[in-house]
Parts: structure tokens; sequence; C-alpha cells
């Protein structure tokens, strides 16, 4: 039985493919009344959507109303919502997972010692073998991309053309290279974060490049690198999560 859970596991990732699958068959065909037209419009022809004015979204929508070759005009800006939604679940998995794993590794290290230590203790490594050839970090990554993937308010945006699905998916994106950073920082320890952990390092200016309605993607850098920003009274600097670049001078 275990080895039958250690042959299932590597098959298993396979299933976050019924995600688009499930996007495209529910996806929107024609043009859906409101804001989505307007995404559809103002990607085709270039122009400026109601403010902030959404340029991502309308620049990667006309990329995909250009290149894609088949398909209307609204579905391609629809299968771009498909596109975010599914990367933004597969971004969600890809975090579990590397929390997992690595707590998983730092378990059978600490059991490892303690078992040397005391005889008694290898009486528990039948159940430890059992948890580990279930796999459980790779179960809890593909049941929190499910659950995000398939909750109602995230279907609902993954199947017709939105900008806020890539508000979600923007999120996703910055944590999973934070939480690979900080695995990778840990796996090497201070001397190697020059090494393999700075290949992540580009997730911090990615936070300071979005929206306004994204602030609060740099409070995960705090925990390696806080920077000085405006404090109280006004004009002082203090040790802030916020980075300079996010946090404007008072008036």
């Amino acid at each position: 039985m275990p080895k039958f859970y250690a042959n299932l596991h590597r098959l298993l990732p396979l299933s976050l493919l019924l995600i688009p699958v499930l996007y495209l068959l529910t996806l929107a065909h024609g043009l859906v009344l409101g804001d989505p037209t307007e995404y559809t419009m103002i990607a085709h022809i270039l122009g400026i959507a109601h403010p902030p004015g959404y340029a991502f979204i309308t620049v990667l929508g006309k990329l995909f109303q250009t290149l894609i070759p088949f398909g209307d005009i609204p579905w391609r800006m629809h299968l771009l919502s498909v596109v975010g939604g599914t990367l933004a679940a597969a971004c969600l998995y890809g975090i579990v997972k590397t929390i997992g794993t690595q707590g998983n590794s730092e378990g059978s290290e600490q059991s490892a010692v303690s078992s040397e230590q005391s005889p008694v203790s290898s009486l528990q490594s039948p159940s430890l073998s059992v948890s580990q050839s279930l796999n459980l970090p790779l179960l809890s990554a593909l049941f929190t991309a499910f659950t995000l993937a398939f909750s109602a308010d995230w279907w609902q945006h993954a199947i017709h053309a939105n900008p806020h699905i890539w508000t979600g998916v923007f999120l996703a994106f910055n944590l999973y290279c934070l939480t690979k950073w900080d695995a990778a920082m840990r796996r090497q320890g201070d001397a190697g974060t020059r090494g393999r952990g700075e290949k992540w390092a580009f997730s911090r200016p990615l936070a300071h490049s979005l929206t306004r309605s994204l602030l609060f993607l740099a409070l995960p850098h705090s925990k390696w690198s806080p920077s000085p920003c405006w404090g109280w009274p006004y004009g002082s600097t203090s040790p802030c999560v916020v980075h300079p670049p996010l946090s404007a001078p008072p008036p």
C-alpha cells in the first residue's frame, strides 16, 4: 500500500488540469453585458477604460485577441480570464506544497535525531512512513488549489472578461516567489542567500509595480528586509514594512 501511494502522488498533480477544463466548459461565448463588454471593446481598439484605465488587461487582451487564431473576439477575451484563474490556482498549489514539503523535511530530521537518541521513538516509524507515503503536502496543496478555483466568486470571475482576476494572479504569483525564496534561504542558510535564493528576488519589484489596490503585497517582504518609511511624527523615519516607493511623503 505505501508503494501504491508513492506511485500515485506522481500523477495527482495532473488533476489540476481539471481546473481549465471546467472553466472552458462554462466559459461565456459571447458578449457579457456590463464591464466585460467594455473591457473587450477597449482592448480591441486599444482605448482607455473607466478609471483607473486598466492598461494591463487592455494590452494583454489585445494580444489574446490578435494572436489566438480561433474563436470570436469576446470568447478570446474571456479566455484571458481562464488563463488567469488557472495560473492563480497553480501558484496557490505551489505555495502550500512548498511550505508543506519544507515542514515535512524538518519534521523528518527531528524524528531521525530523536530516534537515534531514544529507541522507544522508533516504534512511531510505521506511522511516519505512512504519512510520508500519503504525501500530505501534495494533497493539501491540491485541496487548497481546488478550493480557490471552484469557489463561487473565483469561478464566475474566471469565465468572463475582467481585470480583477489578474489582481489575484499577481498576488498569488508574488507570494509564490516569496515562498520559494524563503525555502531556498532556509535550505542554504544565511551563507547561501546570494546563491539560489536570489533568483526569486524579482518578486520584490513586482510588488512595487502594481496598483495601489495591491499595496499589501509589500508586507511579506518585511520578513527579510524592513525598510525605512515615513513614520510619526511626519518627517521622521523608522523601520516599516512598506518600502519607500510604495509610501508617499506627507503633503
